[in-house]
């Protein structure tokens, strides 16, 4: 059997798409099963459908029945495709809407196909509702609350091009008018089965590498976060203040660090046990948290030790900071627990020459304020 150009496209978007099935799928296992993972290794198994269809399109006992069943076989994983980076923003992944909208996409199809035949319009609709998919997924990348990343940027140039591309087959198709032209249906064929399989590919390799993206930045914000509380730890509480002093020095605001510490901590978690305690230390956490407002850079430092580098004209204004936090700290203590009584050690310095010493001077001005009484605040003086 002699097999058309058109057929061996078919074909190898048929293996391209299992072997990219199977690589989702991979991916899906080892990224803690995330749910839109599981969508673009859904969207490349009926992609493979879609090709096995395409090549084997003489088996369809009517050519209208087959038109249609591809086309709801395309716009399925349109649909998947959309979902899975909907998804990924955090966004539901189905909404009346576009449910709404692919319904109708698929009837105008059937539509044009068996009740008025005609033949640009029925063959315009998926190339250009894919070209809006397409740009939707880039808006969906596009609109995080945080500066793009160089894979996410990349992607989206991709996928306007592909837009673009699919736009333009859409168009072509169109250009036949109500019956068949093989001038404009060679320039369709053409555009689709030079540029698709291309873009096809790399639309799921750019996206794999949006995950190899997202997985690493993973990593390297757990590498300094506590896994507690949420908070910078230590490490990643002096990266952060190091980027934020040198920010502000350029405008010449000072800076101070301010550096607390839980009294008596160790008799919470030997009376109430340490899941009390660790309710206590994300209690503390989240509550300073609300409390510091950005710029402000908090972590937490030690086992019950908490630090803040806040940018502030003076000492007495960050002893005032300081002072409303270790109020705030013992007044709000019932929350967790009415016979626990949380209160806390505060040493404020200023940064004068770098953190590392500031830090010194603040954690002696706390001890000093363990060695006064406890629950108040100390600065330090030289």
């Amino acid at each position: 059997m002699e097999l058309s150009n058109i057929d061996l496209v078919n074909i190898s978007q048929f293996f391209i798409s299992i072997m990219m099935t199977v690589v989702f799928l991979l991916a899906w296992k080892i990224m803690e099963k995330k749910t839109y993972v599981l969508m673009w290794a859904m969207f490349y198994f009926f992609a493979a459908a879609n090709g096995v269809l395409n090549a084997a399109n003489d088996l369809f006992p009517n050519r209208n029945l087959y038109w249609v069943v591809v086309n709801g076989i395309s716009l399925t994983t349109q649909i998947l495709a959309l979902a899975g980076f909907r998804m990924r923003a955090g966004r539901k992944p189905f909404t009346a809407q576009l449910i709404g909208y692919f319904i109708a996409v698929e009837l105008s199809v059937v539509y044009f196909t068996f009740f008025m035949p005609h033949m640009g319009l029925r063959m315009v609709f998926i190339p250009y509702s894919g070209a809006l998919v397409v740009m939707l997924i880039a808006y969906e990348i596009w609109r995080v609350n945080r500066p793009l990343r160089l894979a996410e940027k990349s992607a989206i140039v991709l996928f306007l091009l592909y837009a673009l591309v699919q736009a333009t087959s859409g168009s072509l198709a169109l250009s036949q008018g109500a019956v068949r032209n093989e001038y404009y249906l060679n320039l369709y064929s053409q555009a689709n089965f030079l540029f698709m399989p291309a873009f096809f590919t790399g639309l799921g390799l750019f996206t794999l590498l949006i995950l190899v993206d997202d997985l690493a930045n993973k990593m390297k914000l757990q590498a300094v976060t506590d896994y507690l509380t949420g908070l910078l730890n230590r490490r990643g509480f002096k990266q952060q203040a190091d980027v934020l002093i040198q920010q502000q020095s350029k405008t010449g605001t000072s800076m101070a660090v301010i550096v607390a510490d839980l009294d008596h901590f160790k008799k919470i978690n030997d009376q109430y046990g340490h899941q009390v305690g660790d309710e206590v230390l994300q209690y503390v956490s989240k509550g300073m948290r609300n409390l510091l407002l950005p710029p402000a850079i908090m972590g937490r430092t030690g086992g019950e030790e908490f630090a803040a580098v806040i940018p502030v004209p003076d000492i007495n204004t960050a002893k005032k900071k300081a002072e409303y936090l270790c109020q705030q700290l013992s007044e709000q203590s019932h929350n967790i627990n009415p016979n626990l009584q949380i209160s806390g050690s505060f040493g404020v310095a200023m940064i004068v020459d770098n953190l590392e010493h500031a830090i010194i001077q603040a954690d002696k001005a706390m001890y000093q304020a363990k060695r006064n009484g406890r629950n108040r605040v100390e600065v330090f003086v030289e």
